[in-house]
């Protein structure tokens, strides 16, 4: 089944290690991270709720970083047989936060990002969201690689990612 082995490290977000302070790209599970530019000044923590089977990120301070992420590997050849990237995603945030995905196609020279249309915006209450975006097949066909990553919008946020499942469509 196509992406099973992503969704399945995904499925781990509350078994990670806790981190009270984060280093760009920083892993908080098997090829899945948290980043943000180098010597940006960013006060930011991870924390795994076990109980939720969730991972906790607070950002006090984006400082000077353009970018705060959540992202993953994905596999290309399970991107093949898709005509879309569905984005099945579970969370919620302290006040609200909101984040646009990406699929970023890792190239032989650098990489190309396709974006969601929507923003994901997530309140106090946990809910259940869909979002997709376009699989390119003339990008996929050259991609070395793939990730997917969540580009967070604000200085600070406190959002708690509950679940997060890919789709083939």
């Amino acid at each position: 089944k196509e992406f099973s082995a992503e969704n399945a490290r995904l499925a781990t977000l509350g078994k990670t290690k806790a981190a009270k302070t984060l280093k760009p790209r920083h892993e908080v599970a098997d090829q899945v991270w948290l980043d943000f530019r180098p010597d940006s000044n960013v006060q930011a923590s991870a924390q795994p709720l076990k109980a939720d089977n969730a991972l906790r990120i607070q950002v006090a301070d984006r400082g000077g970083s353009p970018w705060f992420s959540f992202s993953y590997a994905l596999s290309v050849e399970a991107l093949r047989s898709a005509r879309f990237l569905g984005l099945l995603i579970s969370g919620r945030a302290e006040g609200v936060a909101a984040f646009r995905p990406c699929l970023r196609y890792v190239l032989p020279d650098g990489f190309k990002d396709g974006f969601a249309r929507n923003m994901i915006l997530l309140e106090s209450e946990a809910q259940d969201q869909i979002t997709f975006i376009r699989i390119d097949p003339a990008l996929r066909d050259e991609a070395i690689g793939a990730e997917v990553l969540f580009f967070f919008e604000g200085k600070s946020f406190d959002v708690t990612l509950n679940s997060v499942e890919n789709l083939n469509i």
